[in-house]
């Protein structure tokens, strides 16, 4: 699995195995610009955007949610 992140401000999730489309989308606030960057690990991820923000996200490969 792998997250990447997008001009139209989606964080996709992608399942290797199934690459005809992401697993889930993570939408940030609206009018949040660009993902810039992506940190993933176990525990979830972290994305910076273009608005300068940083967001949390936790959960598994099947569902994720903002902190």
């Amino acid at each position: 699995m792998f997250a990447s992140g997008s001009f139209d401000g989606y964080i996709r999730v992608w399942d290797v195995r199934n690459p005809s489309g992401s697993i889930f989308k993570l939408d940030r606030e609206a009018g949040s610009g660009k993902i810039l960057s992506i940190d993933w690990n176990e525990r979830g991820l972290v994305s910076g955007g273009q608005d300068g923000k940083l967001d949390i996200w936790s959960g598994n490969g099947t569902k994720m949610g903002k902190l």
